[in-house]
């Protein structure tokens, strides 16, 4: 029978004084919550390869670059850059770039690195995550 939830069951065995400091660590949560939570500190999911980070920061960055306003443009880009610090964990960010005579903002996918104190940059990767 296939399980319904993507969570193993596992029983152990602790002494009695180690399960009573958890249990008051873990205050208001589940002694469970608790020994999950100290299980994911000690041992992060492994971080997005860097193909996966790239292909994270494209979807992005064709929503920059598919916005209709300059407003829009700039939140999205906002968002995107959070997302991708945070929950993301990518080394790209989006920096939004208006050639000279061309009307609009356009979504420039650079890595971190690159970027200066000053928020500028010396190099794009391009610009639009599609090539348009």
């Amino acid at each position: 029978m296939a399980r319904q939830d993507s969570y193993s069951r596992y029983t152990i065995r602790v002494p009695s004084d180690l399960y009573e400091r958890v249990k008051l660590a873990a205050g208001d949560k589940s002694i469970n919550a608790q020994v999950i939570e100290i299980l994911e500190e000690k041992y992060p999911a492994p971080a997005a390869s860097e193909h996966e980070q790239y292909a994270q920061v494209v979807k992005w960055s064709d929503r920059v670059l598919l916005s209709t306003s300059e407003e829009e443009a700039k939140r999205l880009a906002n968002e995107a850059n959070e997302w991708l610090k945070g929950p993301g964990q990518s080394d790209y960010r989006i920096i939004l770039s208006k050639p000279p005579d061309f009307g609009r903002w356009l979504p420039c996918i650079v890595h971190k690195d690159i970027i200066r104190a000053d928020g500028m940059f010396s190099a794009c990767i391009g610009i639009g995550g599609s090539g348009k």
